[in-house]
């Protein structure tokens, strides 16, 4: 069964990963433009050092170099880390945007939920962050594939309509593009 490490999220920039990107048109009511991506990351190292002291773990990556972590206070049970653990981290991202009949002004808005092991059990934790952001369509130009954009604060931006977007003839003044950022972290230990 899979545990997870708060401590050790930092390792998902700097260990060797695997990456599957997924691409998938489509939108929330079908005849407005829309697009999904999709990112799996799998990470993995061992645990090389544990200085209970400072709370330091040092990993060893796939490749043999070492990195070392810090494990703050928060970190439920630390002292259940030892050397030879294997650390897992998944990391899943997705990516929607999409263009529908605006709903009311430009927003932004960001919500985060985190749970850790629990006392006792190996360290770990999931988190899981989602942002969004919608801004208003004012200014179309059709035939060079242009749309101005105005965000939450008042802000514009013009941006170019990738040829790959179907339906752009769809898009009207005033309809909202909807940016939606949702990552997924799973870390922990593992057992073998």
């Amino acid at each position: 069964m899979q545990r997870f490490i708060l401590a050790l999220a930092a390792c998902v920039g700097l260990l060797a990963h695997v990456s599957s990107p997924v691409l998938a048109q489509g939108a929330p009511d079908g005849d407005k433009p829309g697009m999904v991506t999709m990112n799996a990351t799998v990470i993995s190292a061992t645990v090389e050092n544990v200085d209970k002291a400072q709370r330091i773990v040092t990993l060893r990556r796939p490749d043999g170099s070492t990195v070392d972590f810090v494990a703050d206070e928060r970190v439920r049970n630390f002292d259940q880390i030892a050397k030879g653990d294997k650390v897992r981290a998944e990391v899943y991202e997705e990516t929607a945007i999409f263009v529908r009949p605006a709903t009311e002004k430009p927003t932004g808005r960001q919500e985060g939920k985190v749970q850790v092991a629990p006392k006792g059990d190996k360290p770990g934790m999931v988190g899981i962050d989602t942002s969004e952001m919608t801004a208003r369509v004012d200014v179309i130009d059709y035939q060079n594939r242009l749309v101005t954009l105005t965000g939450p604060q008042g802000n514009q931006r013009t941006i170019k309509v990738s040829d790959d977007v179907k339906r752009f003839d769809n898009v009207k003044l005033g309809d909202e593009v909807v940016v939606r950022h949702t990552k997924a972290l799973a870390v922990g230990i593992v057992k073998e």
